[in-house]
């Protein structure tokens, strides 16, 4: 038994010490879609329009008619805080922070062709979305702004992501689906 724990240990260390640098990030893409964005991301088991291809590839067998979408998103990420150093720096007062993030717009859109394939359900779809212009950008002196120790400027900018996905009904209760991601994105 000790010998097996041993080799679990190695195991575990040997995964830990292996990954890479990974870095935290301040913005999100929001999703797609306006039912899955408004249900708050929580659209995997609906699956009934396009925008199952970004959170459920496997669900777009359950749609029955074609379909064609095209949307908007438009998200305010402007963040402001009151922040009191009063209690914890005797050299600071308390601060108004906020950022100079302006109204983030992107598109979005897809098509979904349901059809028959081997006598199964099966859907094809493309999804797009285009996220670009998701800047924030605060202070960065920390005398003025207090999060500048942790980020003062967080971009993401991706020029197009497209989605080609295929679905398909095996039982009545298994779904497969798998899709390709295509995009360009700096950071």
């Amino acid at each position: 038994m000790r010998r097996k724990s041993g080799l679990w240990v190695g195991v575990l260390l040997a995964f830990f010490l292996s990954s890479g640098v990974v870095w935290a990030g301040n913005v999100d893409t929001y999703g797609i879609g306006a039912k899955a964005t408004a249900l708050g991301g929580a659209f995997t088991a609906r699956a009934d329009d396009f925008s199952a291809a970004y959170y459920n590839p496997a669900g777009l067998a359950q749609i029955e008619r074609p379909q064609v979408s095209l949307g908007a998103a438009f998200v305010d990420a402007a963040v402001s805080a009151e922040v009191d150093y009063k209690n914890d720096y005797d050299y600071r007062d308390g601060k108004y922070v906020k950022d100079d993030t302006h109204l983030l717009v992107y598109p979005h859109g897809g098509v979904v062709y349901p059809f028959k394939l081997f006598g199964k359900k099966a859907t094809f779809a493309v999804a797009t979305y285009v996220p670009y212009g998701l800047w924030l950008r605060w202070e960065p002196d920390p005398n003025v702004n207090a999060a500048a120790y942790n980020t003062y400027e967080s971009w993401y900018y991706r020029v197009v992501n497209a989605a080609p996905t295929l679905a398909i009904q095996l039982t009545d209760k298994l779904y497969v689906g798998f899709g390709l991601t295509f995009g360009s994105s700096h950071s």
